[in-house]
């Protein structure tokens, strides 16, 4: 997230959140990170696959940046396919400009909090 320049940070708990990005699969279960998300109306990014080019393009559309170069994120996607770097799970995020965790999840969160 550095790259992007991006005031996030990993939150421990949905509720300190002000967005939740999950995976596909996560999503359509609703297990309890992304319930709980729903029941507080935080908004949910949901990505096709747990990569870093998956979780930039999500943060460069919440937050209006320019996306990341599409061919370099494809590269980087191919490059963590073959190494398997992505985890799974769930993640959340904050940041300043919105409106208002369980098991291998992950949150994020605005560093200006």
């Amino acid at each position: 997230m550095r790259e992007l320049k991006l005031p996030v940070r990993i939150q421990h708990h949905v509720e300190d959140s002000d967005i939740v990005l999950t995976l596909k699969n996560y999503y359509r279960r609703k297990d309890s990170p992304v319930r709980l998300a729903e029941s507080s109306g935080i908004p949910i990014e949901v990505l096709r696959s747990n990569t870093v080019s998956q979780i930039k393009g999500a943060l460069s559309r919440v937050y209006g940046v320019a996306s990341p170069d599409s061919t370099e994120s494809a590269l980087q996607e191919a490059r963590e396919g073959s190494t398997g770097s992505g985890s799974s799970g769930v993640r959340w995020i904050s940041h300043p400009r919105t409106p208002t965790s369980a098991g291998s999840s992950m949150s994020w969160s605005s560093s200006t909090r």
